[in-house]
């Protein structure tokens, strides 16, 4: 995240909530054991992404420490029907740090989707 004082006060207390609970730490590791590589996140689907045909919107943080960007540019470029959003200024959870932003977004992408509209 690249500013946390971004960050909805809801989603602020929810992470708290869940950070107390000490079983937390479970679902992370097991997660970070499964898709984190020495060099390489382990759940890369570059070589089959452009069968994807189904419509797509990358909302992704200019700035994200954590999942380099250039991923998000590469399948939304592999992807027949996606387009890439990328957020200036912005960490790692973008729909959350930008979150009117990602409204902005998201809304007219899914009322496309609803009437069959949807575009690239």
């Amino acid at each position: 995240m690249k500013d946390p004082a971004r960050l909805p006060a809801e989603v602020v207390d929810e992470f708290a909530r869940l950070a107390r609970d000490p079983r937390s730490v479970l679902g992370y590791s097991r997660y970070n054991q499964a898709t984190l590589g020495r060099d390489r996140m382990l759940n890369d689907l570059t070589g089959r992404v452009q069968r994807i045909s189904v419509p797509a919107l990358f909302f992704h943080g200019a700035d994200d420490p954590i999942v380099n960007p250039e991923g998000s540019r590469r399948a939304a470029e592999l992807m027949p029907r996606a387009r890439l959003v990328l957020v200036p200024d912005c960490g790692h959870w973008a729909q959350l740090e930008r979150h009117d932003e990602f409204l902005a977004e998201v809304r007219p992408f899914l009322a496309d989707l609803d009437s069959g509209t949807t575009h690239n």
